[in-house]
């Protein structure tokens, strides 16, 4: 996996770049059947709190994470559990809409414009 780091208004740190690397390694458990390359962009931003940002890019997958806090390992540590709670979920969409028999954009095409709450309010 491919990893890209940008530091904003922060001192750059080989520690916060091999922390964060551990943590989303995590993602290769999720991911690791992906053919494409995989791109992780790391945006770190220091204003009155440090903001980290990840966006996730492979062929079949664009997910975006972020978090803040005053500690910068505790925003990373956030953002990189976001991540995974967003691939989780993405995966078990593809696998239920698999199990169903039929792929993604039929799902997709079938449910757009649809109004999918069950809420009976008559």
């Amino acid at each position: 996996m491919k990893i890209e780091f940008n530091f904003q208004g922060l001192g750059h740190t080989q520690a916060i770049e091999e922390h964060i690397a551990k943590k989303l390694s995590k993602l290769d458990e999720f991911i690791s059947s992906e053919t494409s390359p995989r791109n992780v962009l790391v945006h770190i931003k220091k204003d009155a709190q440090i903001n980290v940002e990840l966006s996730l890019r492979t062929k079949n997958l664009h997910l975006d994470s972020h978090a803040s806090a005053y500690d910068l390992y505790a925003a990373a540590d956030d953002a990189v559990a976001k991540l995974i709670v967003l691939v989780k979920k993405q995966k078990e969409k593809q696998v239920t809409a698999r199990h169903i028999g039929i792929d993604r954009k039929s799902f997709d095409h079938m449910t757009e414009g649809a109004d999918l709450d069950t809420d009976d309010q008559d």
